[in-house]
């Protein structure tokens, strides 16, 4: 095999940080596994201080002539590139990829926006596209990091591509599950590989540590590495800090490395009471200074909201730190315990967890000798291993596909499905356990409901990641189309306003939504929107009707709105509707018609699946591919 492997985030402002430090550490740990595989590594030629050090670095490492640069047309910078720069710039780099007739080209950094980083192309037709997935954490929060349309074009833009690779090595099982779940890739092209932390983290003799005291810390020390980076939570850990025993705060100091802002950050600390004595700031440090603060610490807190991999927990624990971290993201599978673990978004229990480690020396010993054994389970040579293992069955493959002539699996739809919180024995769970069943086969399911993670009561529709539907919108463009399943339940009224929205299957279990309709009416405070959707479903002679007789008036069925937002109409159950149509002219806006046959789950679930792929072909705002 002839792999070229990419090193452009070892020379961007990424090189110092865990994705730099990542992609060389990768780098190296494939090229002593590489056995009878030919490794290219490539350095972008703009960035020569870097090209220099990577040359030193690796140039023992590879064989003669297998370390090369590529170079490109200048660009200008972030989001003020013309889309025709770009291109020519991204043919000059496949240029040089194409010129070593690679079997694999491995991008290390998709993200990378300091100069172009090009993805898969048809001038590779034959090379095995891989991409290293570091976390979806901008997607998963837009408002603090794709708060500018330029950034979030961009940033959708590589989103989407990454589609195109053959194949994504994630750096943990959480990131790996975020591709399946949020970007609807399949799962077997994910792999989780994993990560590990540098051999220079340990456990350190006292005099081959720093002096520390220099950044004054005078007493025994809590330690946070983070910044102010949203997700690094640094608000949660001063303000856990500030909610100790006046007693713990005056034995123990907080340590901060980086801090954004300093005048906002001083301001910030004496809002909560605390002095510069009881917070120290170091700055910028070296690696030897962390090492240094690691073995140092009291207790090493990781409040992040969330990780890719959360490599700075596992850099402590090498050291031999008490660590105590969030319960969130691919935090827990680092940690490998749930004693240590605490709600990160709430800084009481932050400071709960710091407390209890902190005034439990027995405790921090037992924690300290179980994280240094704890990151001996991870290592580069395992990381490469997997990554090297993956390349390979994913090469196999595509060998096998070009003899048998099966093309390797495409991209399946994903699609989003609408229920409330059910209970098991509820007749909609018992019709969706049977039908999603049947439908995970074909399509990745997501579930909105109105209670968020609280999923329907059923192991069967449990199996699905599920969202709370105020979710949804910022999530649309993920789903080829949306299926609603709807009864006559006050439940199913928070579906109302997002069919209206959202078009997509409706799924109706009953004929009659007339506790929906008045559910909602009840929730948004407008007693006159009822008296609105009778004259829009019935007319004016409907609306005289419901004013005589009331709730008594069964004709009024209250399902107009909703018949009109779906593109295809599915009736379940065992009620044959004939009620159906029920309004004036509704042939004119009437949408295609399934109905389903009682206890005939073969027959009904293909039904779905015929129903959900023509409303997909229809359906103009499909997921990106």
């Amino acid at each position: 095999m002839r792999l070229v492997f990419d090193l452009f985030p070892c020379q961007t402002a990424s090189r110092r940080r865990g994705i730099g430090r990542y992609t060389q550490s990768l780098a190296e740990s494939m090229l002593h596994l590489q056995g009878q595989h030919d490794v290219f590594l490539l350095a972008n030629q703009h960035f020569p201080d870097s090209v220099d050090e990577l040359r030193q670095q690796f140039g023992a490492m590879v064989n003669p002539g297998h370390f090369s640069t590529y170079t490109h047309t200048p660009l200008k910078g972030f989001g003020t590139d013309h889309p025709n720069d770009l291109a020519v710039a991204a043919a000059l780099v496949h240029h040089a990829y194409q010129a070593i007739a690679p079997d694999v080209v491995l991008y290390a950094g998709p993200f990378e926006d300091e100069a172009v980083v090009p993805f898969p192309h048809e001038t590779l037709p034959s090379a095995l596209r891989v991409a290293i997935l570091y976390d979806l954490i901008p997607c998963l929060f837009p408002e603090q990091y794709l708060n500018s349309p330029s950034l979030k074009q961009w940033y959708e833009h590589r989103l989407s591509s990454l589609h195109k690779f053959d194949l994504l090595l994630a750096i943990s099982e959480a990131t790996r599950q975020d591709a399946i779940r949020i970007l609807g890739i399949p799962p077997e092209r994910v792999v989780n590989i994993g990560g590990a932390a540098s051999d220079m983290f340990r456990p350190l003799p006292h005099a081959e540590r720093s002096n520390i005291a220099r950044f004054g810390i005078s007493r025994p020390f809590v330690l946070y590495t983070g910044n102010a980076d949203y997700r690094k939570n640094q608000d949660g850990m001063l303000r856990a800090y500030a909610e100790l025993p006046a007693a713990l705060r005056a034995s123990h100091q907080l340590v901060l490395n980086q801090v954004g802002d300093r005048d906002s950050f001083d301001r910030r600390i004496k809002s909560l009471g605390l002095s510069d004595n009881d917070v120290i700031v170091t700055g910028h440090i070296s690696d030897q200074d962390l090492i240094s603060l690691y073995n140092e610490c009291k207790v090493f807190v990781f409040p992040s909201l969330y990780e890719g991999f959360g490599l700075p927990a596992l850099e402590a624990m090498a050291c031999g730190a008490p660590v105590i971290a969030a319960n969130n993201s691919s935090i827990p599978e680092v940690m490998g315990r749930s004693d240590v673990l605490f709600n990160a978004a709430d800084p009481t229990a932050i400071a709960a967890a710091l407390e209890h480690v902190l005034a439990d020396a027995e405790l921090r010993s037992e924690l300290s000798r179980y994280g240094i054994e704890r990151a001996k389970t991870f290592s580069w040579q395992r990381t490469a291993a997997l990554a090297w293992n993956a390349i390979e069955e994913h090469l196999r493959i595509r060998s096998t596909s070009a003899v048998t002539g099966v093309k390797p699996s495409t991209p399946r739809s994903c699609i989003a499905v609408f229920l409330p919180a059910l209970q098991p024995e509820d007749r909609v769970a018992r019709h969706c356990k049977e039908i999603l069943e049947g439908l995970a086969a074909h399509f990745d399911i997501d579930i909105f409901t109105d209670h968020g993670a609280a999923r329907p009561g059923s192991e069967a529709i449990d199996q699905f990641p599920s969202y709370h539907h105020t979710a949804f919108a910022e999530r649309r463009d993920r789903y080829s189309t949306v299926v609603y399943q709807i009864a006559n339940e006050a439940s199913y009224a928070f579906m109302l306003p997002l069919m209206a929205q959202h078009n997509g299957v409706v799924v109706l279990h009953d004929a009659l939504l007339d506790k929906p309709a008045k559910s909602l009416t009840e929730n948004l405070g407008k007693p006159l929107l009822l008296a609105e959707e009778i004259l829009h479903a019935h007319g004016l002679s409907g609306l005289i009707r419901y004013v005589k007789q009331g709730e008594q008036s069964a004709a009024l069925s209250f399902n107009r709105r909703v018949l009109e937002s779906a593109n295809q109409l599915i009736l379940a159950g065992a009620n044959p509707m004939e009620a159906l149509p029920c309004h004036e002219n509704s042939a004119a806006w009437m949408p295609p018609v399934t109905r389903l046959q009682p206890n005939d789950t073969p027959s009904n679930v293909n039904h779905y699946i015929k129903v959900i792929q023509s409303a997909i072909l229809a359906d103009d705002s499909q997921v990106i591919k």
